[in-house]
């Protein structure tokens, strides 16, 4: 995957030349979109073949890399579902969006119920494209296998001094995974503690997406939301016209890759289905760009 400094309609842009994958729309009015995703800056770091910072992080008890991630891809449904059941308790602060703190107190969460494995940290994001923050109960070993900026919440895990929370194994595991909480149970309420990781992702409304790959891996499904995705209409129409939709589906292709960049996601099969998809959109956008200019 390469980047092309192609482009479907070229006008000169405001835009430093080192802003990588800017806006389409420049203050010229032209519309600018690469014929192909860009490649991601960290990309060819790992594609030299250097081992993931996970690996290098790898106990030597515990399984390999990929054993694990298809553990978890069959885990998937399980973990999401006990990332959503887990309740994060009101804190007596609000995060910063413009300075967020890497000295925060833990989180105290109500765990999800029994045999889901509880949560082990909190991901405290902000987005500062929208200026918004929210919380999101993780397992960390699932994200620092997948998220070079997140491979230290995975020495985090074991690291913490805290006895582990019970939590089922993966079925048929040569040896345990370790998704469960190493978190500290209160003995008299029903309570977790969990450490708080913050991070900056740049755009919200494609993060969804993300965080579903991350557990699932499924690529199919990525690929039919990327390139099927409904556009509601704006307030001035009754529906949206197929260029229009066209352009906003590649938008949210570019979104997801700046969110990607921003973790670090090392997963060449995310990478190469998000080129997929930017391929299938801008060839129909070339098809809904020469109807627009034939003759009626």
């Amino acid at each position: 995957m390469h980047g092309s400094e192609a482009h479907l309609h070229v006008g000169s842009s405001s835009t430093p030349p080192d802003t990588p994958f800017p806006p389409f729309f420049h203050p010229t009015g032209r519309l600018r979109i690469p014929t192909e995703l860009p490649a991601f800056p960290y990309a060819r770091t790992y594609r030299d073949t250097r081992p993931a910072a996970s690996e290098l992080l790898r106990m030597p008890d515990e399984p390999p890399r990929q054993f694990t991630l298809d553990a978890i891809h069959e885990l998937a449904p399980q973990l999401m579902e006990a990332s959503q059941r887990t309740i994060i308790q009101p804190r007596p602060y609000t995060p910063s969006l413009d300075k967020p703190s890497t000295d925060n107190p833990p989180a105290l969460c109500i765990p999800p119920p029994a045999p889901l494995p509880f949560p082990t940290h909190v991901l405290q994001i902000t987005f500062p494209v929208s200026r918004e923050t929210t919380d999101v109960p993780i397992h960390g070993l699932v994200w620092s296998l997948k998220c070079r900026t997140l491979a230290h919440v995975h020495t985090s895990t074991y690291d913490s001094g805290y006895p582990p929370s019970p939590s089922p194994s993966p079925p048929a595991a040569p040896s345990p995974l370790q998704l469960g909480s190493t978190a500290r149970v209160s003995s008299i309420m029903p309570l977790i503690s969990l450490p708080i990781v913050p991070i900056s992702i740049p755009f919200r409304t494609v993060w969804p997406v993300l965080y579903t790959y991350i557990h699932t891996g499924s690529t199919a499904s990525l690929l039919g939301n990327l390139i099927t995705y409904p556009i509601p209409p704006s307030p001035f129409e009754s529906r949206p016209t197929e260029l229009g939709a066209v352009i906003a589906r590649l938008e949210r292709v570019r979104r997801l890759w700046h969110d990607v960049n921003a973790l670090e996601v090392e997963d060449e099969e995310l990478w190469d289905t998000m080129a997929k998809a930017w391929s299938v959109l801008v060839a129909k956008l070339r098809e809904e760009l020469a109807e627009d200019v034939q003759p009626p």
